[in-house]
């Protein structure tokens, strides 16, 4: 598996606008329709403007049923506006940085009028996600049913029941889809079926084949308590530091969520766990129970339902099912523990192996070591030893050498007086 790149995949900004502000920007906007003809167009008292829907720009204009003040929003996939012909995997803060997305989306903002900069917009909403190559589409998959039969965490509901009542196609095989009244929404889904779902053709979205494409975002209620407890931003308008906090971030608010959406710990076949249960030290009546939960998750192959069909069927209360899953959590995670226990020694054990290893393969240079530090040692004081003797030569040497010329000096003297009693005066030498 790949390293996984925990950034941001889209967000949502907008700010105020006055009834002046309003028609001003309106008609920039349609005398600049008139030049280069793109699509707009009012739906349920939304203005769409699709001039750069195609680069990762949405702009929509509505006006608030119970205020005097009109809404400009934008929402941006910074991947496409960076990178337009590669639509399918995330920003990557490391290969193109932040500075040069408010370049191009001020850039393209220009045509609303001197007064619209990404730096004037509030954060509305921010999309934090991961994209998880599984080696092939089974297994994304086999990952997406797992995470269907999960127990539904409290005070989550179905985004995708709900978007289905409001009369939307959404296709729940395609994943899962929680939201909640804090702001928050966590999805995952095959990304190979929800590019051909919006169209892309099967060349491209084939590049997506083996991706499990994981998102939490995280909406204004829940943006405005983590910016307000952060003492890095003193107002909530979208900055290169406020994107930046959150790509960094981006793991451990996906990893927090996850947690509350998944079991942790070792699942088991049916049989397993019944066996486990069968041999465990809860009362006959609560094994009944346990095992009873097990058959009709099995039944509807889903947590969630099992324990609506046993609220329905056997009039279960809420506290009895969550005294049942509570048992039977604690009896499969004792059993994980022994398990993991096991384990443990036998990782223990391994490293201690591989710690012994290490410390005989040290010792061994170590002698290695400590026999050439003694062999350095004869060296150097035979080396010591050798110029202690050349110093003693030199010095003889300089002593003979001094005495020999003293004694030249002094025969030449010699000579020359000898020589000097043999001349007369007017005669040849």
């Amino acid at each position: 598996m790949n390293t996984l790149l925990f950034s941001i995949h889209t967000f949502e900004c907008g700010r105020k606008l006055t009834q002046i502000q309003y028609l001003t920007l309106m008609k920039n906007i349609q005398e600049d329709n008139k030049q280069h003809h793109y699509r707009c167009f009012w739906k349920n008292n939304i203005y769409f403007c699709h001039k750069y829907q195609k680069r990762g720009l949405q702009i929509q204009i509505s006006k608030n049923p119970y205020q005097s003040y009109y809404q400009l929003n934008l929402t941006l996939n910074p991947q496409t506006i960076l990178h337009p012909d590669n639509l399918i995997w995330i920003y990557n803060i490391h290969t193109t940085p932040l500075s040069e997305l408010f370049v191009q989306v001020n850039a393209m903002l220009s045509f609303l009028g001197n007064y619209y900069c990404l730096e004037h917009f509030i954060l509305k909403r921010i999309d934090c996600c991961v994209d998880i190559d599984l080696q092939n589409n089974q297994t994304v998959e086999e990952y997406i049913r797992l995470l269907k039969k999960g127990n539904k965490p409290y005070g989550y509901y179905d985004n995708q029941m709900i978007l289905k009542h409001q009369g939307k196609n959404i296709s729940k095989k395609n994943g899962i889809d929680f939201i909640n009244h804090q702001g928050i929404q966590f999805s995952a889904y095959n990304k190979y079926k929800q590019l051909l779902s919006i169209k892309l053709s099967e060349e491209i979205a084939k590049q997506a084949e083996t991706i499990l494409r994981v998102e939490v975002k995280l909406f204004h209620k829940k943006l405005k308590e983590i910016l307000q407890c952060n003492s890095l931003f003193f107002n909530e308008y979208v900055s290169e530091t406020m994107l930046y906090y959150f790509i960094s971030n981006s793991k451990n608010i996906l990893f927090h969520y996850l947690s509350k959406l998944s079991y942790k710990g070792t699942y088991y076949k049916k049989e397993q766990a019944i066996t486990i249960i069968q041999h465990s030290n809860l009362k006959q009546k609560q094994k009944e129970n346990c095992i009873l939960l097990l058959e009709t998750a099995t039944l509807h192959k889903n947590v969630r339902k099992a324990v609506e069909s046993l609220k329905e069927s056997y009039h279960f209360s809420n506290t009895k099912v969550n005294t049942i899953l509570k048992q039977l959590e604690q009896t499969l995670f004792h059993e994980k523990t022994s398990f993991n226990d096991l384990k443990e020694i036998e990782k223990v054990q391994s490293k201690l192996e591989l710690q012994k290893t290490e410390l005989e393969n040290k010792r061994e240079i170590y002698r290695e070591i400590y026999t050439a530090i003694k062999k350095y040692n004869t060296i150097v004081k035979e080396y010591e030893i050798a110029k202690q003797k050349y110093k003693n030569t030199a010095n003889f040497y300089t002593n003979k050498q001094q005495q020999f010329t003293k004694m030249q000096r002094a025969f030449f003297d010699e000579q020359a007086g000898i020589l000097a009693t043999t001349l007369k005066q007017g005669e040849k030498c």
